[in-house]
């Protein structure tokens, strides 16, 4: 529906939809938040890419975790790309993410906040040509457990960055309580112009 709206507000959009000489190459992806089942010294999380035709697969190497400054995790607005939470959901109640995390004592009471912020991060080039339609799943733990995915287009995609926010990610957004993930959770695809290296056999 997104897609469908923004190709009504800007016809040229159209002809990119199935001009494939416009490609991006991916290069790196940050995951901002740790889901609460990955464990932040055992970092066993990969993430995995598909077009939806094509041949095909490209799975991360080990990721880097740190803790990052909560104001440099703060998004543009020509980032903001997608549609804002559902109205009266649970995502317009929670503090912003500039405000901190709190931490409690013992006994539950507020003592201070957090001023920085767990990410992963991947560096690495993908291979794979980013032209169409293309599957990004985030998989873990040695049974290579499935914890969301999502899909996007990559001729819709208008500057460098691509942030998808919790409620956009297939099996993180019916985490509604917030239970598995924080209500700030996001993964960031880092782009530049031009085409991958070559297709990538699956693995």
């Amino acid at each position: 529906m997104h897609y469908h709206e923004a190709i009504c507000k800007n016809p040229p959009l159209r002809a990119r939809l199935t001009d494939k000489s416009l490609t991006r190459t991916l290069h790196s992806i940050r995951i901002v938040t740790m889901p609460n089942a990955v464990s932040k010294e055992r970092c066993d999380i990969c993430v995995r890419i598909r077009p939806r035709q094509g041949e095909g697969r490209w799975t991360t190497a080990k990721a880097t975790v740190t803790d990052v400054r909560v104001d440099e995790l703060q998004l543009k607005p020509n980032e903001l790309m997608g549609p804002p939470p559902p109205p009266q959901s649970v995502y317009l109640k929670v503090p912003t993410l500039m405000e901190g995390k709190q931490i409690l004592n013992s006994q539950g009471e507020v003592i201070g906040t957090r001023s920085t912020e767990t990410v992963i991060d991947f560096v690495e080039p993908c291979p794979l040509p980013f032209y169409s339609d293309m599957r990004v799943e985030v998989r873990h733990g040695k049974e290579d457990e499935k914890l969301f995915h999502f899909w996007f287009n990559a001729c819709m995609i208008d500057g460098p960055k691509l942030v998808l926010r919790k409620w956009q990610l297939d099996g993180a957004a019916k985490d509604r309580k917030h239970k598995k993930y924080s209500p700030h959770f996001r993964v960031e695809l880092n782009f530049t112009e031009g085409g991958g290296g070559g297709i990538v056999p699956v693995d």
